[in-house]
């Protein structure tokens, strides 16, 4: 097999790892251990972050790509937390 192909498949998959185990760590602690998640789901998710961090569909995540999408991350989270503490819905 080529090298860069090598190389390529490497990257993503580190890549969309790194991108989905943030999610999936919040994820199992806020609805506990009931139900185990499956390889299919995990991998469902990566595939899910991973297109969504990649804005320029060019197959591959840049260093700006993934600070976009931390960021992204980082304002849903704000979003939910004001919601969570805005009893009365006035913003």
């Amino acid at each position: 097999m080529d090298r860069a192909i090598v190389i390529g498949f490497t990257s993503f998959a580190v890549t969309a790892a790194l991108l989905a185990m943030p999610t999936l760590t919040h994820a199992q602690t806020r609805q506990g251990a009931a139900e185990p998640v499956t390889r299919a789901q995990i991998e469902s998710r990566i595939a899910e972050r991973f297109a969504a961090a990649d804005t320029d569909g060019s197959g591959g995540i840049t260093r700006d790509e993934v600070e976009a999408a931390r960021e992204m991350r980082r304002v849903e989270r704000l979003d939910r937390r004001f919601a969570r503490m805005d009893a009365n819905g006035d913003g």
